[in-house]
């Protein structure tokens, strides 16, 4: 078994055995080994949010990238709170004192160009961004009068890359976002 994989297992076993048994505090070395093994998939944790910005803060360090108190925020948000959110939206949130919007908007364009965040265009002239968890895909409804939006976690479009992959296609992917009026606004109409 090569020796990645192998401490790739032995993470999970400690993971498993020792904090069952609370004496993670006991093995210092083994609790770092754990921190490095979670840079390697962000999408493992799509369920632990401290365990998603941990991951994403790594790689922001590894494609030479700062971490600073206002990325930290960004990503707080985004992970907990889903989104997505235009830079406005998301800089309200962090609060005025933790950056200017112009730090905002650098800072949602570095971490999409490295694959932490996701941008969604809904058509109005302003991206929108959430934090990508990996091999987790939806696609959103957007209402075009109130513009709320709704997640639609099942995806049809799988079966038309698959079959762009098979004319000899690569690097396939696709967007697609659903419009119309919802119920709240057709009801108020």
């Amino acid at each position: 078994m090569p020796l990645a994989k192998r401490h790739f297992c032995f993470v999970r076993l400690r993971r498993l055995f020792f904090t069952a048994k609370g004496l993670a505090g006991y093995f210092p070395a083994l609790h770092r080994a754990e921190k490095c093994a979670s840079v390697s998939a962000m999408s493992d944790h799509c369920c632990e949010p401290q365990g998603a910005i941990s991951a994403a803060l790594e790689k922001i360090r590894a494609n030479g990238g700062r971490v600073t108190e206002p990325r930290k925020a960004m990503l707080a948000v985004l992970v907990k709170e889903h989104g997505p959110f235009s830079a406005d939206e998301l800089h309200k949130k962090i609060g005025s004192a933790g950056c200017d919007v112009v730090t905002v908007y650098r800072s949602l364009q570095a971490m999409e160009e490295i694959g932490i965040l996701r941008r969604c265009d809904f058509g109005d002239g302003i991206y929108r961004y959430e934090f990508n968890h990996g091999d987790h895909h939806h696609h959103h409804i957007i209402c075009r009068t109130c513009r709320s939006v709704e997640t639609l976690d099942m995806c049809v479009a799988d079966s038309l890359e698959r079959m762009a992959r098979q004319k000899g296609y690569q690097n396939v992917t696709h967007t697609l976002e659903i419009f119309g009026v919802c119920a709240k606004c057709a009801n108020a109409a």
